[in-house]
């Protein structure tokens, strides 16, 4: 059984518009540049809870499962100044749900010797 709280990351933005013109010679040259102010964002990491079980005999078979929910609703969208054709200020996120199933068998129980 595994938890990860519900957590809130800062993030410092930055964006920088360069024009740029490409040389026959392969070299870039900047023409103009341009840094436009951004506000820092806050998003939240959603949590998430992870159970699982296996059984089965020591070098022989194993199966097991594991069911992990994460609280995917509480994730915003950080694009929202994207704009037009992009409709960016109706998305949602929602929780979901992963199931996993796995196992081994192992065939060989007599070892095989090389001469």
């Amino acid at each position: 059984m595994a938890y990860t709280p519900e957590s809130k990351l800062t993030l410092g933005n930055s964006r920088n518009i360069e024009t740029v013109e490409l040389q026959s010679s392969s070299a870039i040259t900047v023409i103009e540049r341009v840094q436009v102010d951004v506000d820092d964002t806050t998003i939240k990491l959603p949590s998430k809870l992870s159970f699982g079980a296996g059984f089965g005999q020591v070098k022989k078979w194993l199966i097991g499962g594991e069911v992990t929910l994460t609280g995917n609703s509480v994730l915003s969208n950080r694009f929202i100044d994207i704009g037009e054709p992009i409709d960016t200020v109706n998305s949602t996120f929602e929780n979901s749900v992963r199931y996993s199933l796995g196992g081994f068998l192992y065939l060989i129980t007599t070892p095989i010797r090389v001469i």
